[in-house]
């Protein structure tokens, strides 16, 4: 027999309206899933917020007739979550290789970048309108 699905998956979907107030509801809908845990899955929190924050303002353009759609699976291994909006994409592969810049006074631009520094892995779908992101629960990424 092979499980696919195993019985401690825990699961959300929400379909966000491209403003930022929804960004609390997102907090508010997916805080079980990850509060009290460790530490390392509230920083999942942060992941979200930058990716679901950048799907309606660069992705949707604040369009209020846009929707952001967030997946977050949780298991005791790994958290898995994805972003989408409606939005035209953009180009991933000259923005991923970006380097984190903590030197210059630019407040804006290190989102995705800390984003890829904390998660095992940041993919994108070819269009540039999804993000999927992945953290391993079991391990300590400064050990490996």
């Amino acid at each position: 027999v092979l499980q696919v699905d195993p019985p401690d998956k825990k699961r959300c979907h929400l379909e966000l309206a491209s403003s930022f107030s929804e960004l609390e509801r997102m907090k508010e809908e997916i805080w079980d899933l990850l509060a009290p845990n460790s530490e390392k899955d509230l920083t999942v929190l942060f992941c979200l917020y930058e990716l679901a924050a950048n799907a309606m303002e660069h992705g949707n353009r604040l369009d209020p007739g846009k929707t952001v759609f967030v997946e977050i699976n949780v298991t005791d291994e790994y958290i898995q979550a994805c972003v989408e909006d409606q939005g035209e994409g953009f180009n991933w592969r000259e923005a991923i290789d970006n380097t984190l810049d903590l030197s210059g006074n630019r407040e804006r631009g290190r989102g995705i970048a800390m984003t890829r520094i904390y998660c095992d892995q940041l993919v994108y779908n070819d269009k540039g309108n999804l993000a999927m992101f992945t953290v391993n629960r079991r391990k300590d990424k400064k050990s490996s």
